[in-house]
């Protein structure tokens, strides 16, 4: 560096060391010096920049219009004796931007007077400036566009300062009555008497944000209720600010309270059902038990008649008499059905281990007679230990053998598998057929009571058989499913607990 009255070497060394740069020129605007880091931005050497011009020294850096302002103050400054300065000005050299701060003081050069013209490179600065400027833009962009949430700015006592076009939409104010205004503009009347607002303002400048869930007043005097977050921010001259977003969450209130509502009418209807359910299978149970003594005194003594007096009776007489006998037997079989399925529903269940396989077994000799008629083939095995009531699982397994054996095509030899597989806590049993086989359509409705697929005329029964099943099933917690084509035969699939719950 040229030196400007010579300086003491540490002050030289200092110079050459921080990155500022200096470039000292005298009364006639002439440079008589400069640091290497002045050299360096505005690209020259030393060698070249002594003694030239302070406008041709910055020139290719600065522009020729700035440059000749600047020889313009630096000349005020020499005359006058104060300094000025400029922040953030750009600075072209090298190939290269740069932005650089520049002051210009008064300095005595070799006796005469002169100038000292520092340069602090302020790049990272202004290139974090610009990029601030940029998010803040392409917030302000998202913010606008975004008109499902509101986001407002205030100051520190809850002063609206900014908002979005999403935050007129949902409050009903214009942009220009919400700004300036008190956040509790847009609070209930008694949130605001509450001091609702100041409250929550308090707490996200203690705790950095605070979420809230409330109903809020629309300008027109409608409420809406919101959900948001409020954050407080920190600038860097320490005055913060805040943040407010919510959204209008009224709509989805207004389901959960219809939900609410309806869950509640269906709970109340669900009671009351359970009642009349309750009462009519009692009224079952006792009509029935009541019933079966009158009926056995009708078929005793219809029983009775066609002994007595078949030898005495023509045939239209004898007809009468035994379908009179098969309607009192059937109407005997429908009312013990009935019988079953209120003990199924209301009776106690022995629930322990038992073995599907005896039980099986057990049904199976309950139907030998059936079995042998038919000549059916019957296989079964390796079914395990299930957790049941003995009594009813083998009325379970009666119950689907019996329609096994019946369901089946004229003069088809009936064929019956049974199997088991664990699926994770149950165990599920599986009554394969050879039989006609049920269509899809009839699939859903096959185990409701009274449901017949086929008519009484073609397969005999009461039409409770499945219903009772699927009865005995449910009160062990578990499923009976059926898979079936029309002609293909049919497989019921029983899923029971291997174990006790839990």
């Amino acid at each position: 560096m040229t030196t400007i009255l010579p300086p003491p070497s540490a002050v030289q060394s200092i110079m050459e060391h921080v990155p500022i740069g200096v470039v000292g020129f005298d009364a006639h605007l002439k440079v008589v010096g400069a640091s290497r880091h002045a050299t360096a931005m505005l690209d020259f050497t030393e060698r070249d920049l002594v003694g030239i011009s302070l406008h041709d020294a910055i020139a290719n850096a600065l522009g020729t219009e700035a440059a000749q302002n600047l020889g313009i103050h630096a000349a005020a400054v020499i005359k006058s004796g104060k300094p000025t300065a400029w922040n953030s000005c750009r600075l072209t050299a090298g190939g290269g931007q740069r932005f650089v701060d520049w002051e210009v003081r008064p300095m005595e050069i070799a006796g005469g007077k002169g100038a000292l013209l520092t340069l602090i490179d302020v790049t990272e600065r202004e290139q974090a400036k610009m990029t601030i400027t940029a998010t803040e833009k392409s917030l302000r962009l998202f913010s606008e566009a975004v008109l499902d949430h509101a986001l407002i700015m205030t100051d520190i006592r809850g002063r609206i300062m900014d908002c979005n076009a999403g935050a007129a939409m949902i409050t009903g104010f214009p942009k220009e009555e919400l700004v300036g205004q008190p956040i509790s503009l847009i609070y209930t009347r008694d949130d605001t008497v509450a001091g609702v607002p100041e409250q929550e303002w308090r707490t996200a400048a203690s705790e950095g944000n605070v979420s809230h869930t409330r109903w809020h007043e629309r300008k027109d005097g409608g409420r809406y209720f919101a959900h948001g977050i409020i954050t407080a921010h920190v600038h860097p001259d320490e005055r913060p600010s805040f943040t407010v977003a919510f959204r209008d969450t009224t709509e989805a209130v207004r389901q959960a309270e219809r939900l609410e509502r309806v869950s509640a009418e269906r709970k109340e209807a669900i009671e009351t059902l359970t009642t009349e359910n309750a009462n009519l299978q009692q009224f079952a149970s006792v009509a029935s038990h009541d019933m079966q003594e009158p009926l056995r005194m009708v078929t005793s003594y219809l029983t009775m008649l066609r002994s007595r007096y078949s030898g005495n009776l023509d045939v239209k007489a004898s007809e009468y008499i035994e379908i009179a006998i098969d309607g009192a037997q059937r109407m005997g079989r429908l009312i013990r059905s009935l019988l079953d399925i209120a003990r199924i529903d209301h009776g106690d269940v022995a629930l322990q281990e038992v073995s599907a396989d005896l039980a099986f077994e057990e049904a199976q000799k309950n139907l030998q007679q059936v079995v042998s008629e038919a000549s059916a083939i019957v296989e079964c095995g390796g079914l395990g230990a299930v957790y049941a009531d003995k009594d009813m699982l083998i009325r379970l397994f009666q119950n689907l053998l019996g329609n096994a054996l019946k369901y089946v095509a004229k003069g088809q030899r009936p064929r019956v598998q049974v199997d088991a597989i664990d699926q994770s806590a149950m165990r599920a049993i599986r009554i394969k057929d050879n039989g006609i086989g049920v269509s899809l359509a009839d699939q859903a409705r096959i185990f409701d009571a009274f449901e017949r697929v086929h008519g009484r005329g073609e397969y005999s029964g009461t039409g409770l058989g499945l219903a009772i099943c699927k009865g005995i099933v449910q009160r062990h917690g578990g499923t009976l499913t059926i898979e079936s084509e029309p002609g293909r035969g049919s497989t019921f699939i029983i899923t029971l607990p291997r174990k006790p719950a839990g």
